[in-house]
């Protein structure tokens, strides 16, 4: 087995996706050896040859690649000789085929990028807290279970920022990066000033309001939105990787704890649009009636209690009494808010 990072780009159909990965595979796998597992009659993507008219598209149905943007390239071809059965799928019989994949915007990859089309059998998902070193690599491919197929779940991708006017102008340039990275990878970017809905406006803190305003804006979107929710200021430096890996993946609230210091990150998160995500920042930002009158960083320190609450962790009444007695007004010492952040980690004792 070949070990190296990468991640899904294209799904081609049910078996095979186009995988991009950060050095070339010492030898590409051709397609062609196996052109039957490829096939997949039911794509719009594939024409056939069938016997009679069990196919799933009709008789004899042609490839349709008018959806490919970019065009499209034939990635494997079985010519009919003598009505020779080829392959049988569902019981239907063909005697020719050819699939087509779409191919990716320009430039996709970026430099020092490659791409190579890989079967699903020959791929291992890979634990994301741990990961295997190289030199365990080839004991712990054996132990790896196998993809089975490729499931497109259709998600959408959005990244949203809350921003007045005044805000948006100081990070002009900010933004200006953002947008062109959800143009680079097809995605929206949502702006939202948090003054759209009455229900939020009795909130007076701006921090708390943006997660109100998140979740009712969600609730008047397609349920198979993804969003991104970022500070306005922050700057979109790697424009190559999407954020597929993360939308893909099965929670419905996504959240990240600093890398210097005990504390989870409030300013930037991924949410599915489910009931269970809108609740989630409907809760969160309620906090705004419960901030104690000492230092508690706004909603990055409500933040511990609603992760703690939701997951049912122990110590809650413990550490909520300790949010609650946070008296000190300065940020020159931070001793007690982050014995009160450290009570809620330890607590929930999570992967970060």
């Amino acid at each position: 087995p070949r070990w190296t990072d990468g991640w899904v780009g294209k799904v081609a159909n049910a078996t095979h996706a186009a995988i991009q990965i950060d050095s070339p595979p010492k030898s590409q796998p051709d397609a062609n050896s196996d052109p039957s597992a490829l096939f997949d009659p039911a794509s719009p993507l594939t024409g056939y040859m069938d016997e009679g008219t069990c196919g799933p598209r009709g008789d004899d149905a042609k490839a349709n690649t008018s959806s490919c943007r970019h065009g499209a390239e034939l990635v494997a071809s079985v010519s009919e000789k003598g009505f020779k059965i080829v392959a049988t799928v569902n019981r239907c019989r063909f005697f020719a085929f050819e699939v087509f994949r779409c191919l990716p915007p320009p430039d996709q990859f970026g430099e020092g990028l490659h791409r190579v089309v890989l079967p699903a059998s020959s791929l291992a998902r890979l634990p994301e807290d741990s990961p295997p070193r190289p030199a365990q690599a080839a004991s712990a491919a054996a132990e790896m279970p196998r993809c089975a197929a490729f499931r497109d779940h259709g998600w959408q991708i959005n990244i949203v920022i809350l921003g007045d006017k005044r805000f948006q102008k100081k990070y002009e340039s900010q933004i200006r990066s953002l947008q062109c990275f959800v143009d680079h990878h097809g995605y929206r970017l949502q702006i939202l000033q948090g003054n759209e809905y009455r229900e939020c406006m009795d909130l007076h803190d701006y921090f708390f309001r943006k997660h109100c305003t998140v979740s009712m804006w969600l609730g008047d979107q397609d349920p198979k939105l993804v969003v991104a929710v970022v500070d306005a200021d922050v700057v979109a430096a790697t424009l190559d990787r999407g954020l597929e890996k993360w939308a893909g993946h099965e929670a419905d609230v996504q959240l990240y704890q600093r890398c210097l210091l005990p504390e989870i990150m409030a300013g930037n998160y991924m949410v599915r649009n489910t009931p269970f995500a809108r609740s989630f920042l409907r809760n969160w930002s309620l906090y705004n009636k419960e901030m104690p009158i000492g230092y508690s960083s706004s909603d990055n320190g409500a933040i511990h209690l609603v992760v703690q609450d939701t997951v049912q962790a122990t110590n809650f009444p413990k550490c909520k009494k300790m949010y609650k007695s946070l008296k000190l007004m300065s940020t020159n010492d931070l001793t007690q808010y982050f014995a009160f952040t450290k009570c809620s980690l330890d607590a929930t004792n999570f992967p970060k």
